[in-house]
């Protein structure tokens, strides 16, 4: 009895962080509407995929608004925030979510996941 209220334990805990899209096909959804767009595609950016990656993270603890956000966009970014498992489709039904994943002026992107919460970052310079 123990072993399977721990294996159940140990599933729901899996279960949690499910990706339901991988970062992958994120990134092909939003390149795949920028080209429909006649727009070029973005490159993935590590650093921006880290720093994406870290904020999903860490933003159930600090909230999704916090006082750092004009100083790490300071250089030129900007940043999507979506809940659930079609963040790109949600991102394209808003207008300001769909400007700056379409913007001419974007050069690159990364986005992070943790537990149904996905990021994405772009940079403009």
């Amino acid at each position: 009895m123990n072993h399977m209220l721990i294996t159940l334990a140990y599933l729901l805990t899996i279960n949690i962080n499910c990706i339901c899209q991988s970062k992958q096909e994120v990134y092909d959804q939003i390149n795949k509407a920028r080209i429909n767009q006649d727009v070029d595609p973005l490159p993935i950016d590590r650093k921006l995929e880290k720093s994406a990656q870290s904020w999903a993270f860490f933003m159930p603890y600090r909230g999704v608004h916090n006082t750092n956000f004009r100083r790490r966009f300071k250089r030129g970014g900007a940043e999507c925030i979506a809940w659930g498992d079609s963040p790109v489709d949600g991102w394209m039904k808003s207008k300001q979510h769909k400007a700056i994943i379409m913007g001419q002026s974007v050069k690159a992107m990364g986005a992070g996941y943790w537990r149904g919460k996905w990021v994405l970052r772009t940079f403009t310079k």
